[in-house]
């Protein structure tokens, strides 16, 4: 297989190897796939254009199931809305056109919602995924010659540290099994003076109710979803996204089915959703039950999932050392930059 000439240029300078630190440059591997090495002997295969820093997707393999099945659904591209436009500017305080020739990385990735974005203005654009959601991503992204992901751990990124102008890691942290570790992970490859910016399920935000001991919804359905094989499993997510639709949509009852039943729905957030409406109706409904299953293997078939206090969040930031700490008007979204 031949690595594209972009991918090779990326790989050569920028990348740096996860267990070492030194520089990788593209070669051979020794079963001749085309594969990262550097000159301590560790090799990275490359396959389908991605480089693959892990063996496995271990506990984020459900969101590679997920973002294969719907994988542009969250593109402004693809659903003619700027939801995710409105989404990032509210939850980094920057709009994506100020990062021009800015070196940008999102960790946790997904399809490539955010990334497309930073794209477009013109960042030098990185993305990483655990899951086989990169391959979704890259896929997206291909167009774009600016723009490189990659398979890899948090916690064992292939980037030099203090290296991005800006990270970020939007509704990820949060599925890993140790949230505030993963935030000191991140901040490692922030330049000293540049910024990260992160988003976490806000304790209360969705149900209202901020005591840890009552059972959210996900805990209570969750379980039961991931018993089931995988074909039923997605049928069932699938059907519950539907029936939460609707029960969430009832005149009276669904002031409390919406909490009981939770999904996310565009309808019920288009006040600040960033234009979910347009000119096209079939779309536009076809987007938010699209959205709604999306979010059903978001928050019901994931097996980390955390909700913490915007101050939590502050004091995470303060412990790894940030300054310039601002709580995003977000529940529990941050923007904060590393000391110079």
């Amino acid at each position: 297989m031949i690595v594209e000439a972009e991918t090779k240029k990326a790989l050569s300078s920028k990348f740096s190897c996860p267990d070492c630190g030194a520089k990788l440059t593209s070669k051979k591997s020794k079963t001749g796939v085309e594969a990262l090495g550097c000159a301590s002997g560790h090799s990275f295969p490359i396959v389908r254009g991605v480089p693959r820093f892990v063996s496995s997707e271990a506990y984020a393999e459900s969101f590679g199931v997920e973002w294969h099945r719907f994988p542009r659904t969250q593109l402004d591209s693809y659903n003619g809305t700027k939801v995710s436009w409105t989404r990032f500017i509210q939850l980094t305080g920057i709009e994506p056109t100020e990062l021009k020739g800015q070196r940008v990385l999102e960790v946790g990735c997904g399809s490539g919602r955010f990334l497309e974005l930073v794209a477009q203005a013109g960042a030098d654009t990185y993305g990483a995924d655990l899951s086989a959601a990169a391959e979704v991503s890259r896929e997206n992204l291909k167009e774009y010659k600016n723009c490189s992901v990659v398979q890899a751990d948090l916690f064992r990124l292939p980037f030099p540290e203090n290296a991005f102008d800006f990270v970020y890691s939007i509704g990820v942290i949060h599925h890993t099994p140790d949230p505030k570790a993963a935030l000191r992970a991140l901040v490692k490859h922030v330049k000293p003076g540049g910024k990260i910016a992160i988003w976490v399920y806000g304790l209360g935000v969705s149900s209202g109710i901020s005591a840890r001991w009552v059972p959210r919804p996900w805990k209570v359905f969750g379980p039961m979803f991931r018993v089931l094989p995988m074909p039923a499993r997605i049928k069932a997510l699938e059907g519950f996204a539907r029936f939460a639709l609707v029960a969430g949509s009832l005149p009276i009852a669904g002031r409390l089915l919406k909490h009981v039943f939770w999904i996310d729905d565009l309808r019920r957030t288009a006040s600040r959703n960033g234009g979910w409406k347009h000119g096209d109706p079939e779309l536009q409904e076809r987007v938010r039950l699209e959205w709604a299953k999306l979010s059903a293997f978001d928050g019901y078939n994931t097996k980390y999932i955390a909700q913490t206090p915007h101050d939590e969040v502050v004091s995470w930031a303060r412990d790894a050392g940030l300054v310039d700490i601002v709580k995003s008007e977000i529940p529990s979204a941050i923007v904060a930059t590393k000391p110079a």
